[in-house]
């Protein structure tokens, strides 16, 4: 799921237990004396996690392309090494990385 501004508070943080979030108003409080972030500091740590979401959307379009591991253990035991990566490799190029 796309990062939120609440994993973005709590990334600036370090700590999402000490944070009260409201998904209705879209505010939160905070606890233990701290100091809020500025609204220029949590959207720019939301730009960061979106980009890096973003970087791995090959990889989260693989996991659900790869066979199960069943199958995949059974490729390698009736073609070996070679067959378990030649079936891997289709699912890498249909979707590379970048």
């Amino acid at each position: 799921m796309k990062p939120s501004k609440l994993e973005a508070v709590g990334a600036l943080l370090g700590n999402y237990n000490d944070l009260g979030y409201d998904p209705v108003t879209d505010t939160m409080s905070y606890y233990k004396n701290q100091t809020p972030p500025t609204k220029a500091e949590i959207d720019t740590k939301l730009a960061e996690l979106i980009s890096a979401w973003e970087a791995q959307a090959y990889a989260r379009k693989r996991k659900s392309e790869y066979p199960a591991i069943a199958e995949q253990l059974d490729i390698l035991y009736h073609s070996g090494v070679a067959g378990l990566q030649a079936e891997l490799k289709k699912t890498k190029d249909k979707f590379p990385k970048g």
